[in-house]
């Protein structure tokens, strides 16, 4: 491991280290682009290089790394598609946020079994989700806010990207009953639609929809929900009446907040 250094210059040559499982190399300041050859390191089973300077894209011979677990090439300046790209096999954590990627989301990455964990935020993706995503049935967090504000293709600020239509549609509602999730944050996508009643089981603690173009009432399944800890809607166009929940802010909700 090498995180949390000052090292400078290209990532070095770790290619000869045939039985590295782990390469770790955050919080530096290397430049230059991801080595290729790292497909050839059969056993590793963590890379991560988060908050570099990177540049690039992610090598297309990394999907042949069927032993990695985690993914982590978060807070660099890295582009270009990921679809087909990311490693196969026994993935549990992607974090690919703060970044420039763009085209659609890569889809594909959610047809494991084993993934646990996606954080996608600010990038430059587009299109709109697909019911796919619901197919990782291990799935705990799932974070796609600002799809497409990734400071290479932003052009606006804060979160104003919820007028903007280059990540838009609505959200599957396969994704509010599947039986994993925790952690669902979709801000700043400019999302339509409606909002669905989740199982009485549902294991979601933190639902962020901020700053999209939702509307409709907040299903009473969402405002009684025991485990739901963080509910935020602000910057939408909800409407109605709520009975349990107090945060709800710049909405168009009316009636009188009670206790029961």
């Amino acid at each position: 491991r090498l995180d949390i250094n000052y090292f400078t210059g290209a990532i070095p040559n770790v290619c000869v280290c045939s039985n590295f499982i782990e390469i770790t190399m955050g919080s530096n300041q290397f430049t230059g682009t991801l080595p290729s050859c790292l497909s050839s390191l059969k056993q590793l089973e963590i890379v991560d290089f988060d908050n570099n300077w990177l540049t690039g894209t992610v090598p297309t011979e990394y999907s042949t790394l069927a032993n990695v677990v985690t993914f982590v090439v978060s807070t660099n300046y890295f582009s270009g598609p990921l679809g087909n790209v990311l490693p196969k096999g026994k993935l549990s954590t992607v974090v690919i946020s703060d970044n420039g990627f763009h085209s659609s989301l890569p889809f594909d990455v959610f047809n494991s079994s084993l993934l646990t964990t996606f954080i996608a935020t600010k990038n430059c993706f587009e299109g709109s989700f697909s019911t796919q995503i619901c197919q990782a049935a291990s799935l705990r967090t799932l974070a796609l806010s600002g799809m497409h504000m990734g400071s290479s293709c932003v052009h606006y600020s804060a979160f104003d990207a919820y007028e903007a239509e280059h990540f838009a549609g609505t959200i599957p509602h396969c994704l509010f009953s599947m039986p994993s999730v925790q952690q669902l944050f979709l801000s700043g996508n400019g999302l339509k639609g409606t909002l669905p009643n989740i199982p009485i089981d549902s294991p979601l603690q933190n639902l962020s929809l901020s700053y999209n173009l939702m509307g409709g009432t907040i299903p009473a399944s969402i405002q009684k929900s025991p485990k739901l800890i963080i509910l935020d809607l602000t910057f939408n166009r909800f409407m109605g009446t709520i009975g349990y929940m107090d945060n709800f802010t710049f909405n168009e909700c009316t009636g009188n907040v009670t206790d029961s």
